[in-house]
């Protein structure tokens, strides 16, 4: 008996598993045909344009490594493989999924707008603190780009817990409304990117002195509610 070429046996192998991937893509109704590239670069500029990182792009979609995502961005290929509409899928949002791992940097801008909204419904950093499990002074000074997927979940539970009910000091209340902290009804949808707070008007100048556990001046989402500070992008919190 003739033994068999390995190479033979190999491309055998790697056609019948190429039959299984198209015959069970058919079944679910995915498509394996090649894509153009143009949509998925655009797509992921206007990711990264609104504070999304390439490696929280890459890790969020499960679409593989970063060399691949360089090769879009560069033009380097005219078509990109089906994996690539997982990229797509991903709305333009500040919001962060659920499957993206903590660890993670992403935008801290949604971060941001909450922990701004709380102050401006009376609860001090001391307060905020405590339900997030670590500082928010620098998530709320608007000068970081970045946070963590997990701190940016922690401060989300809190918002969700306290955004209903007015907090316990009315001197951090006014002070984060005369800087022009939006509270949570100022918004329609908090994680937009490109939403303006309704009735916010920056204050002609911040007030002079800040109380202990109050709050710290800030650039307010309702003046430059898209913008990500340019100088802190190459810091997180």
């Amino acid at each position: 008996m003739t033994p068999e070429d390995p190479r033979r046996t190999r491309a055998m192998e790697m056609a019948r598993r190429r039959r299984n991937r198209g015959i069970l893509a058919q079944i679910n109704g995915v498509s394996l045909s090649y894509m153009p590239a143009q949509p998925v670069r655009d797509h992921v500029n206007a990711l990264m344009a609104i504070g999304w990182t390439p490696q929280a792009i890459v890790v969020t979609a499960g679409v593989g490594t970063m060399q691949g995502l360089r090769l879009i961005q560069r033009g380097c290929q005219p078509t990109a493989h089906p994996k690539w509409r997982a990229v797509l899928r991903m709305p333009l949002t500040l919001a962060v999924p659920l499957h993206t791992p903590n660890e993670v940097r992403v935008p801290m801008l949604g971060a941001q707008r909450r922990v701004q909204a709380l102050l401006a419904m009376g609860y001090r950093h001391s307060d905020l603190t405590e339900h997030v499990g670590s500082e928010t002074y620098r998530l709320a000074t608007g000068r970081l780009a970045l946070t963590t997927a997990r701190k940016w979940r922690a401060v989300d539970a809190a918002y969700r817990h306290l955004s209903t009910t007015p907090g316990p000091s009315a001197t951090t209340r006014d002070r984060a409304r005369a800087m022009g902290y939006a509270p949570p009804m100022a918004w329609d949808d908090i994680d937009n990117p490109t939403e303006q707070p309704k009735g916010i008007r920056r204050a002609a100048r911040p007030p002079a002195s800040r109380p202990h556990h109050s709050v710290r001046p800030a650039t307010p989402t309702g003046a430059r509610a898209t913008a990500l500070p340019p100088a802190a992008t190459a810091h997180t919190s």
